[in-house]
C-alpha cells in the first residue's frame, strides 16, 4: 500500500511542475532541477523553488502540499547556490493572503486551484521582490538586501571585472543549468 501512495503523490508532484514550468515560462524561468526554477543574470541567479510538505509514510495521504521558495544567487559566490534568501509562501506576511498550494494526487481535488495559486504568490510576491533586487548596486548597497558577506564580495569583484569563472560554472553546474 505504501508504494501506491508513493506513486500516486510523486506523479501528482510531477504533474504540478510539469504544468507550473509551462506558465512560469513567461517570466522568462527554465525548469532545471526536479523542483527548482532559474532565470539567469548577468551576475545573478533568480530562483524558485517547492518543498513537499508532509510525507506519504507517516500520514499516509493523497495531499500535496507545496511550500513556495524565492532566492537571488550571486554567480561568483563560493557559498551554496540554493539560497533560499527571499520571500517563502510559509512567511507570516505571505500566510495572511492564502494561498492555497496543497491538492489531493488521486482525486485531483483543488489540483486547478492550487496552480493557480502558485502563480499567484509569484506575481504577487515573487517577481516584485525580484524586480527590487535586479540592479547589482540593490543587492549591494540595499540595508535589506538578501546576500550575505560572501555574497556581497563576490559580486563587487565581479562588477569590477573579477569573475572568478570556476564559481560561475560551479554555481550553473549545482542549480542544473546547461553551459552552451
Amino acid at each position: 500500500m505504501p508504494t501506491e501512495f508513493t506513486k500516486v503523490v510523486a506523479n501528482g508532484t510531477e504533474r504540478v511542475c510539469s504544468d507550473f514550468s509551462e506558465l512560469i515560462a513567461v517570466h522568462g524561468f527554465k525548469r532545471t532541477k526536479k523542483k527548482v526554477w532559474t532565470r539567469r543574470n548577468e551576475h545573478t541567479i533568480e530562483i524558485i523553488s517547492f518543498f513537499r510538505k508532509g510525507s506519504t509514510y507517516i500520514n499516509i495521504s493523497y495531499e500535496v502540499g507545496l511550500r513556495v521558495l524565492t532566492g537571488i544567487h550571486v554567480l561568483n559566490d563560493s557559498l551554496s547556490s540554493s539560497p533560499r534568501n527571499g520571500p517563502c509562501s510559509d512567511d507570516a506576511e505571505v500566510w495572511s493572503k492564502r494561498y492555497h498550494h496543497r491538492f489531493n494526487a488521486l482525486s485531483g481535488s483543488t489540483y486547478d486551484r492550487c496552480l493557480i495559486d502558485l502563480m499567484r504568490f509569484v506575481n504577487e510576491v515573487g517577481m516584485p521582490w525580484f524586480v527590487t533586487y535586479r540592479q547589482p548596486t540593490n543587492l549591494l548597497n540595499d540595508s535589506s538586501s538578501p546576500i550575505g558577506p560572501t555574497a556581497r564580495a563576490g559580486l563587487g569583484a565581479a562588477l569590477n571585472g573579477d569573475t572568478d569563472s570556476r564559481l560561475v560554472m560551479a554555481s550553473l553546474k549545482d542549480l542544473g543549468i546547461k553551459v552552451k
